[in-house]
């Protein structure tokens, strides 16, 4: 898949299991960011957390891109794109 971040280790270290454990771990540095600039710098690791949860998915076999394509069209069918 491309992505916004290049990929890292985690992606083969870790199983989908242990990624989704992180992505909930930087979910809660969000909630507990005290200041703005932190809070958005957060927001972008939880960005970067979930890329690599679906990179994972990827490597275990999971074609993200087709995936993400039934979401889009499902989001298209709802009217959410102009």
């Amino acid at each position: 898949m491309k992505g916004h971040f290049p990929q890292i280790k985690f992606v083969k270290l870790n199983t989908a299991s242990e990624q989704w454990k992180h992505v909930e771990s930087e979910w809660r540095e969000v909630k507990l960011a005290t200041y703005p600039e932190d809070r958005l710098m957060e927001k972008v690791d939880l960005f970067h957390s979930l890329e690599t949860y679906f990179r994972r998915l990827e490597f275990e076999g999971v074609d993200v891109e087709a995936l993400f394509g039934k979401v889009v069209q499902k989001n298209h069918e709802r009217g959410y794109y102009k």
